[in-house]
């Protein structure tokens, strides 16, 4: 019996293999992920009760008792291989040799930067946020001949969320957004650099799109706070316009951002003294309209809450471990995070980033 156990098991390990092949690798790609989420593997999904609810489920925003106003809130961050490249850089003695193995050392390997600027209102069923969200992916493949892979999406955002709760169990909210999108996805050779470098305007897809998000919790009956909450994004699939910029060369529009529903479920386990923790897991894009594996997709956290002003999370993100702690001093409120990012099928190609967040508000 546990021979025949052994050769299924075997046999569906080898099936998901063959199946990797037709799967999607890549980062997935997001409109908006908030600190505090990623902290907890990017599970939030049931439990928004701040402004990522404008991204995560805006059903989230019945959950917010009081109103909050940032007007400044700010956010950096990069891969482990910048962070290295920096600190090799900066021990340099001069020697060609040194820049060369730097060189050599950052062959293939992924190199991420962004920049965050979300001031946002909200309040009990409504909320209001502007966007300003860049990211780039750099890669330089093939030490011979080498090709560099550039990756770049910038988001201008603005979103306004409405909320409310029905038959007692039911938290229902949608979201309206604007998206003015840039990108940029290009691979280039070093001769291709050195004889024609190519224009920005032409590499670079612009346009202007509306979408539509809508969300539902249920609060479940039962003991610790349960509840299970769904998120349809894009309702309408959210297609770009030409902007002002691709009228005149043709370079394209953006892709558009498909339907996507996502689910997740959330557990407010007893207070352990002066502790509260939330546990929480997402399953994304159910119908796998992305083509990416399942733990690509899935998403698993907790948060907790400690005495006085600090809050620490940890979970998997795509399977990979994600840190992240908060202090908040009213006025002022630091973020750091530190996530891992699948740019392969699963498994195969994580990421390792590290952000840090400054936000201002009342």
């Amino acid at each position: 019996m546990k021979l025949v156990s052994s050769f299924y098991l075997t046999a569906f390990f080898l099936f998901s293999l063959s199946l990797g092949a037709a799967l999607k690798s890549g980062e997935n790609s997001y409109i908006y992920r908030g600190m505090r989420p990623l902290g907890m593997g990017g599970a939030h999904i049931a439990v928004a009760d701040d402004y990522n609810a404008l991204f995560y489920n805006p059903a989230g925003l019945n959950n917010i008792q009081s109103w909050r106003v940032e007007i400044f809130n700010v956010g950096i961050g990069i891969s482990s291989q910048v962070k290295n490249i920096v600190s090799n850089i900066s021990d340099l003695g001069g020697d060609v040799a040194d820049i060369a193995g730097i060189v050599e050392e950052s062959i293939g390997s992924n190199h991420h930067l962004s920049f965050e600027f979300v001031p946002s209102w909200v309040m009990h069923n409504f909320g209001l946020a502007l966007v300003e969200d860049f990211k780039a992916n750099v890669r330089v493949r093939n030490q011979a001949v080498p090709e560099v892979g550039l990756y770049a999406k910038n988001d201008v955002v603005t979103v306004v969320g409405l909320a409310g709760r029905f038959w007692d169990r039911f938290q229902i909210g949608g979201t309206l957004k604007s998206i003015y999108r840039f990108t940029a996805d290009e691979n280039l050779s070093a001769l291709d650099i050195l004889n024609d470098i190519p224009e920005v305007r032409d590499i670079v897809s612009e346009g202007q799109a509306w979408g539509i998000d809508l969300g539902v919790n249920y609060i479940l009956p039962l003991p610790f706070k349960q509840k299970v909450g769904m998120q349809i994004a894009d309702v309408f699939n959210t297609k770009f316009n030409l902007g002002l910029v691709n009228a005149v060369s043709g370079a394209g529009t953006p892709d558009t951002i498909g339907r996507t529903i996502n689910l997740g479920y959330k557990i407010e386990p007893p207070a352990f003294y002066y502790l509260t923790p939330v546990v929480a897991i997402d399953f994304r894009d159910v119908l796998n309209t992305s083509k990416s594996s399942y733990i690509k997709r899935l998403y698993l956290g907790t948060e907790m809450k400690l005495p006085f002003i600090f809050t620490v999370r940890a979970g998997l993100h795509q399977g990979f471990l994600s840190l992240g702690a908060s202090a908040d001093f009213w006025l002022i409120t630091l973020d750091i995070l530190s996530y891992a990012e699948e740019l392969g099928v699963g498994y195969q190609n994580p990421d390792r980033r590290y952000y840090l967040k400054i936000s201002m508000g009342i």
